[in-house]
């Protein structure tokens, strides 16, 4: 019986999946282009995918793993059972929003993954929207967001983000 090197990777990137808890995020539900899935970072094209903005059917993901540009990621329709699995290229319209918004409020970062962290950033009276997500590191997620017209960059604790394109988890 012949095996395909698709068939592989997929097995492969289910076992990986079973092993590690990952980060729960969405596709920004106003990104309309196309999310392009491939076997490896820079490798060959799988398949894409997209927001169904008519049906309010959103892209829901869980990053497995980062590497450069490129997250490794379980990744499908919310209204629908079918996962792909696969590498994403990074990018603003993959985050998630704060679970507990209040307009305006105040957000802290951290320099690093840490809460002993003295290098705090705090961003008084921010006004809560998509959070990209650049990284993660067990229970840190290194986030942008943008503060009076400055895109600002810290550690944020993964329980502070709310991975739903439906309600702010608050």
């Amino acid at each position: 019986m012949k095996i395909s090197f698709i068939t592989i990777f997929l097995i492969h990137s289910f076992l990986s999946f079973s092993q590690n808890e990952g980060l729960d995020a969405v596709i920004n539900w106003k990104f309309i282009d196309k999310v392009k899935i491939y076997d490896n970072p820079k490798g060959k094209f799988i398949e894409a995918i997209q927001n169904d903005t008519i049906s309010e059917n959103f892209i829901s993901l869980k990053i497995i793993e980062v590497k450069k540009d490129f997250f490794r990621v379980q990744i499908g329709l919310e209204m629908s059972d079918e996962k792909l699995n696969g590498w994403i290229k990074s990018g603003d319209y993959v985050g998630a929003y704060h679970k507990s918004e209040r307009f305006p409020m105040d957000l802290l970062l951290y320099s690093h993954p840490n809460k002993e962290e003295e290098n705090k950033i705090l961003l008084k009276n921010w006004n809560p929207g998509f959070i990209t997500i650049l990284d993660f590191k067990k229970e840190w997620v290194l986030i942008v967001v943008n503060y009076e017209g400055v895109r600002k960059k810290g550690w944020i604790h993964k329980d502070s983000l709310c991975a739903n394109s439906y309600s702010t988890c608050s």
